[in-house]
């Protein structure tokens, strides 16, 4: 079976924007987005990792 893909995407936001969260999950597309202001790509990734048992594959950016 081959592993599920999730992308990751850093999203940077303007000071006088709108707060989100650090962090977001999109179950139906699985795509995360995170503001990399308050987290980095690879704290994003064991995140994910730690929400999911199935076997995943990370990748930066949204997948193809």
């Amino acid at each position: 079976m081959n592993a599920l893909t999730v992308g990751v995407v850093a999203v940077t936001l303007p000071a006088d924007g709108y707060k989100m969260r650090s962090v977001w999950l999109d179950e139906t597309t699985l795509l995360v987005g995170y503001d990399p202001e308050w987290l980095t790509f690879e704290l994003v990734e064991r995140l994910v990792r730690d929400q999911y048992d199935a076997e995943i594959s990370i990748t930066a950016g949204v997948p193809a």
